[in-house]
């Protein structure tokens, strides 16, 4: 909850998802459900006000919830570099290079990948991060996009 207090979650809101879950009824929920479901309607209400660096907050901290219920968080981290990218791309930046954690603590994979530059277009159209492969031991790939 202390994460999601972030972004203006009260006990009040969290209670009201999970009365809302509840209402629809197939079964008891979990608070994992009650936290995607928060998460879920965060999204929707930021991309609605076009928020890209509240979505990728957002986006990056439903990565972490993933890594930590042991789901699949690639798709999470990527929607998390693509609002990095828009909101540079909003404040006037036209080219961004990659940063990574830097020698020994990024992957190989990574890390042949950093300083590497190009458009703020190209790198929405291609979205090479998080690297497809990978290998942090943290389970999600720490790199990043600067303005270059």
């Amino acid at each position: 909850m202390s994460r999601l207090s972030l972004f203006g979650v009260t006990d009040e809101a969290w209670g009201d998802a999970r009365r809302d879950l509840d209402s629809r009824g197939g079964g008891a929920f979990s608070e994992s459900d009650v936290l995607w479901s928060i998460l879920n309607r965060l999204v929707s209400d930021n991309l609605v006000s076009s928020d890209f660096s509240a979505l990728k907050s957002l986006y990056f901290q439903m990565g972490l919830f993933s890594v930590g219920e042991g789901r699949e968080s690639f798709d999470c981290f990527r929607r998390s570099s693509e609002m990095a990218l828009r909101s540079l791309q909003r404040g006037g930046v036209s080219r961004v290079a990659i940063s990574t954690a830097g020698r020994g603590n990024a992957c190989p994979e990574c890390y042949r990948q950093n300083d590497r530059e190009v458009s703020v277009e190209e790198a929405i159209r291609t979205l090479p991060l998080p690297h497809a492969n990978c290998s942090s031991p943290y389970g999600y790939c720490r790199c990043t996009w600067v303005p270059a």
